[in-house]
């Protein structure tokens, strides 16, 4: 499915979005998934399986791929707050008066 490849494109966009709507106060408060659990893929980055979070059960050892995976997606988080921190809000940042909960499903086993 090319849609696939265009998860951080997607979300760049979203991002992009977002920080105009807190720029200018048509939004305080939103939500964001950055993909669903099942089922997803980060053809970007060279996973193609189909199934990321089956990985992060599946993979041995130090799991390369299911690493691969995260940094991709925490790359995708931290365009979202360079964007917060570069847009100005009287003397400081707009990522001055966000208060952030980012979470994964993931951890080390």
């Amino acid at each position: 499915d090319p849609a696939l490849d265009v998860l951080s494109a997607r979300s760049r966009l979203m991002a992009d979005l977002l920080v105009a709507a807190f720029a200018c106060r048509l939004t305080n408060v939103f939500s964001m998934h950055f993909t669903s659990v099942h089922g997803v893929s980060f053809r970007e980055v060279g996973i193609t399986n189909n199934d990321f979070h089956q990985t992060t059960h599946d993979e041995p050892g130090d799991q390369p791929t299911v690493r691969k995976g995260l940094l991709f997606q925490m790359q995708q988080l931290g365009y979202f707050f360079e964007k917060l921190a570069a847009a100005t809000e009287g003397a400081g940042s707009l990522i001055g008066r966000c208060a952030v909960l980012a979470t994964s499903e993931l951890t080390e086993g």
